[in-house]
């Protein structure tokens, strides 16, 4: 596996003199996450470094082909005819590289539909960069840090959309020890490194969250706080509109069911799934599944109604990707109508794509 060793040791260091200045030596493991992740030098995300698609770390769905965003071209030009005359603003927040809104806006231009201004929310100035020479042709596209969107745009009447956002989201892992839940905290240990130690859950909210949930001995889960309190957050800034989640995850009682007794945390390094939160530090992608029965309930206290929640295949068919199939010359595999029959095929049949994302849609008026 490629590591970049300068970068991984500088920030164990910065995570280890963390742990040193902590109370009690330790930090929780959401405050751990969020360092690997998101340190403004040295986190994950925060890296020039590509990190999705063939020479990153993983996929997205909106990196096979380009049927998704043409799939969501489709949606926001029939909610732009509901619209009247006034333009349809969407809000891509977490926009990454730019893949799916230089797609989406691709497709939205070959229909003849303009109504429409795209609006790109990523904290990473490197994606910055690459989203604004991807998509510079596309006058009605526009990117954006979360502050100066929010400074510019105080109230929203749109679509606000997030693509494997969530997931990536620091979070809290709780254990099951010895009849008690307990948080995880990580230590460090001269002869073994980062490792895991237990303390009693201190935070109100998170205590409330998992008050009701029954866990076997030894079994994690992971709490998601930050992704309820975005959700929460959206709908204090949104006036009408729509809100368009699409993650991997679950309801609640999928995520706890105990064949999942170490929770759902994975890493991906070069396309390969790892239990290995403590290795490759800061270079490695970390996430976790999206609770979406905690998602539905922000979103209920947030004022968003007609919730609809289904997997990513359900989403894909009701929006007419099946119509993007095209016939095609089978001797030529490299065709562009092939290749995007075996996106849509990828998209449809993979367990990995079809079933395990799941596609949440709400609306506030």
């Amino acid at each position: 596996m490629k590591m970049d060793v300068k970068y991984s040791k500088e920030l164990q260091q910065v995570i280890k003199n963390k742990i040193e200045q902590s109370n009690g030596k330790a930090i929780s493991f959401k405050d751990y996450m969020d360092m690997c992740l998101y340190h403004e030098q040295l986190g994950y995300y925060r890296r020039n470094k590509i990190k999705i698609g063939k020479t990153g770390d993983f996929y997205t769905s909106a990196n096979i082909g380009d049927v998704m965003g043409k799939v969501l071209a489709n949606m926001f030009i029939s909610y732009s005819h509901t619209n009247n005359t006034k333009p349809l603003h969407i809000i891509e927040w977490g926009s990454g590289n730019g893949k799916l809104a230089y797609d989406t806006l691709s497709a939205i231009t070959r229909l003849g539909s303009l109504n429409i201004v795209y609006h790109a929310i990523e904290s990473s100035p490197y994606h910055r960069r690459l989203q604004r020479d991807q998509c510079k042709d596309f006058s009605n596209f526009h990117v954006y840090d979360e502050s100066e969107f929010l400074e510019q745009h105080p109230a929203i009447e749109g679509v606000v959309i997030c693509n494997e956002l969530l997931d990536a989201f620091p979070v809290h892992v709780i254990k099951k020890k010895q009849g008690e839940n307990v948080e995880v905290y990580v230590a460090w240990e001269d002869e073994a490194g980062f490792v895991e130690v237990y303390r009693p859950i201190q935070n109100e909210i998170l205590r409330s969250k998992i008050e009701h949930i029954h866990l076997m001995e030894n079994q994690k889960i992971e709490i998601n706080l930050a992704a309820e309190t975005w959700i929460e957050n959206i709908g204090k800034i949104m006036k009408s509109g729509s809100l368009i989640i699409i993650d991997y995850g679950d309801l609640q009682e999928q995520i706890i069911n105990e064949d999942r007794m170490q929770g759902t945390l994975l890493c991906y390094k070069d396309h390969i799934a790892l239990d290995e939160p403590y290795q490759h530090v800061g270079d490695q992608d970390m996430t976790s599944h999206v609770n979406f029965s905690q998602c539905m309930d922000a979103a209920k206290r947030a004022g968003f109604i007609d919730q609809h929640y289904m997997t990513q295949k359900e989403f894909l068919v009701e929006n007419g990707v099946l119509q993007l199939l095209q016939d095609h010359d089978a001797r030529d595999p490299f065709s562009e109508q092939s290749k995007q029959n075996r996106a849509i095929r990828q998209l449809l049949w993979s367990d990995q794509m079809s079933e395990l994302f799941k596609v949440l849609i709400t609306h506030k008026k």
